[in-house]
C-alpha cells in the first residue's frame, strides 16, 4: 500500500499572516508548450491538464475515470465505442462532438512533432459512427488504451498547426500572455464537470530555491511542486506550511549514448552502474526523500521485475571493467543536466572508480533540446510511467525509433535492440493483463543486461503546502488546480 506521509510542523509558533490574493502554485521549471500534442514532458503535461480533457482520466490514484467519454464499451475484441458526455463545451463555448475527437486523435497521432503518439501506437483506425460516437479500433485487446486516452487532449477540430492560445474543455482557461514564466488559469465557466473551488490559480516559476522558501514564509506563494529537498526539511518546522511526500512513479537515470564512444561499449555502462552507492545517493541526492533504484520503472508499476535488485557498489570491479574496455587510467565525461538537480554526489562516487565528470548544468528549455537533438552524450534526467505502466517508458525510450508508428519518440540515444522490440510487440498485444506484465517483464530484464539508463533513485514527490491550503497530491504527481481549495476563513 502506497503511504502518504504528511510532516507536520511544530503549532506552537505564530502564524504568519497570508495576504490576500489567487491560489498560487510554484513550478521548477516553465512548461515548453501550450500544444497538448507536441510534448510528452512530465511538466508541460501535467499544466496543460488544467486546461485540456481526454476521452478518459485517472483520478488521484490513477484509476480510470470518464471525462469527455461518459462511457464505453466493445463491440467486438479490437474495438472500442466510447459515447460522448451531453452538454461538454469548450471554452469558447462550442459544443465537443465526435468530430472534434476523431480530429484530435489523429492530429496527436501523425502530427509530424506529436509527443505523445505512442500512447496510441496500439491505434488502427478512428471514426464517428454518431455525432456523439467514437469508434477505436486496436490491434490488440488490452484495456490499456483506456489509461492511454487519459493523456491525449481533445482540442477543437481544425486548431493550427502549434495551439498558441489554448482552447479546451477543462475546468480552468488560461491566459497565453504570461506563457511561459507566468500561468494564469481561470476557472470555465461552462467546465461540464464539478465546479473548481479557487476562481484563479497562478502557477509561476521559481527557479531558486531560497526563493521558493522565503515566498513561502511570506504567504506568497502556497503550493510549492518539487521543491528541493534541503529547503523541504528547512520549512517541515515553519508553523505556516506542512511538507508532504509520498512514492512516486519516477525514476532518475543516468542516459548515454550508446551509439558513440565511450558508452558504446557496455563494459563502460556497467561500470558506471557498479560505480554507484544508492543508498547514499538517496542520503545525500534527496535527503532521504526516496528510494534506491533497481530498474526503469517503481516498485508499483505494470512491468517492474521484482527480480531485479540494485547492485552492490563494486568500485574494484568498475575500475576492471572500464580497464577492460581501453580505459585503465579511467575516462573523463561531461554530464548534462537541467539547473537545479542536485548532481555532485554522482560525480563524486564515479571519480572514486575512475570516471571524472564535469558537470554541465543549464536550462530545462536548452538541455532538452541538446538531448533530443543526439548533441548529448552523457545525461541525468527521469523518466515517469504517467499511465502507471512501465510500457510508457519502454514504448517511448528504448524501442527502435519508428515515428510512422507512435514508437521510440523519446529515444535520443541511439539504443536498438530487434529482441526489446519483438518483445514490446508481444506486450502490447498480450491477450491479458497478466502475460502484459510478464512480457513487460522480460523487457525489463533485458535492458538492464543492455544499461543504455542506468537507474540512481526513485524519489519521493515532494510537496510543501500553506496550512490554509486543502489539497491531497496524487499518485502520478500531477498538480490539478481543480482540487486545490482554501481552508475555511483563509484570505479570497
Amino acid at each position: 500500500m502506497l503511504l502518504l506521509v504528511a510532516v507536520l510542523a511544530d503549532c506552537t509558533r505564530a502564524e504568519r499572516p497570508t495576504p490576500a490574493g489567487p491560489m498560487r502554485v510554484s513550478l521548477y521549471a516553465a512548461p515548453l508548450t501550450l500544444d497538448p500534442h507536441l510534448e510528452n514532458e512530465f511538466l508541460t503535461s501535467g499544466v496543460l491538464a488544467n486546461v485540456f480533457d481526454g476521452l478518459t482520466s485517472l483520478d488521484g490514484a490513477m484509476r480510470v475515470e470518464p471525462a469527455l467519454a461518459v462511457s464505453w464499451d466493445t463491440p467486438g475484441p479490437f474495438t472500442w465505442r466510447f459515447r460522448l458526455r451531453p452538454g461538454a463545451r469548450f471554452h469558447d463555448g462550442r459544443p465537443v462532438s465526435a468530430r472534434d475527437v476523431v480530429w484530435s486523435l489523429e492530429r496527436a497521432r501523425r502530427h509530424p512533432r506529436s509527443g505523445v503518439s505512442h500512447y496510441l501506437a496500439d491505434v488502427v483506425d478512428v471514426s464517428a459512427t454518431l455525432p456523439d460516437t467514437i469508434e477505436i479500433r486496436t490491434q490488440a485487446s488490452t484495456s490499456l488504451i483506456l489509461n492511454r486516452l487519459a493523456f491525449v487532449a481533445i482540442v477543437p477540430e481544425n486548431s493550427p498547426a502549434e495551439i498558441r492560445s489554448p482552447i479546451g474543455s477543462g475546468p480552468y482557461r488560461l491566459e497565453a500572455e504570461g506563457f511561459p514564466d507566468d500561468l494564469t488559469f481561470h476557472r470555465s465557466e461552462v467546465y461540464w464537470g464539478r465546479r473548481p473551488p479557487e476562481p484563479i490559480v497562478r502557477m509561476v516559476v521559481v527557479r531558486d530555491a531560497s526563493r521558493v522558501r522565503a515566498m513561502l514564509l511570506s504567504g506568497d506563494l502556497d503550493v510549492s511542486l518539487s521543491p528541493a529537498p534541503d529547503e523541504a526539511d528547512r520549512l517541515r518546522s515553519e508553523p505556516c506550511c506542512r511538507v508532504v511526500a509520498r512514492p512516486s512513479v519516477v525514476v532518475e537515470v543516468l542516459q548515454c549514448r550508446v551509439d558513440r564512444p565511450p558508452f558504446d561499449d557496455q563494459r563502460v555502462r556497467r561500470a558506471l552502474h557498479l560505480a554507484l552507492d544508492r543508498p547514499a545517493l538517496v542520503a545525500r541526492m534527496v535527503k532521504g526523500w526516496g528510494e534506491p533504484a533497481s530498474q526503469l520503472a517503481s516498485s508499483g508499476t505494470v512491468g517492474f521485475a521484482p527480480s531485479i535488485r540494485p547492485p552492490e557498489r563494486n568500485i574494484t570491479e568498475a575500475r576492471r571493467l572500464l580497464a577492460e574496455a581501453g580505459h585503465p587510467r579511467g575516462l573523463s565525461v561531461t554530464l548534462e543536466f537541467r539547473e537545479g538537480r542536485p548532481a555532485d554526489e554522482i560525480r563524486r562516487q564515479l571519480a572514486e572508480a575512475g570516471i571524472e565528470v564535469r558537470l554541465r548544468p543549464g536550462s530545462w528549455a536548452e538541455v532538452l533540446r541538446r538531448t533530443r537533438s543526439g548533441e548529448t552524450r552523457f545525461y541525468y534526467g527521469a523518466f515517469t510511467a504517467d499511465t502507471g505502466d512501465a510500457g510508457d517508458i519502454l514504448d517511448s525510450a528504448l524501442h527502435t525509433p519508428e515515428p510512422e508508428a507512435g514508437l521510440g519518440a523519446d529515444n535520443h540515444f541511439g539504443y536498438s535492440s530487434p529482441e526489446v522490440d519483438r518483445l514490446l510487440l508481444a506486450a502490447r498485444t498480450a491477450p491479458s493483463p497478466l502475460d502484459r506484465r510478464e512480457a513487460l517483464q522480460r523487457v525489463m530484464e533485458r535492458v538492464m543486461s543492455d544499461l543504455p539508463l542506468v537507474p540512481l533513485v526513485v524519489p519521493h514527490d515532494l510537496y510543501v503546502i500553506r496550512r490554509d491550503v486543502r489539497w491531497t497530491p496524487r499518485l502520478d504527481g500531477r498538480v490539478l488546480a481543480a482540487d486545490l481549495a482554501r481552508e475555511p476563513g483563509g484570505r479570497p
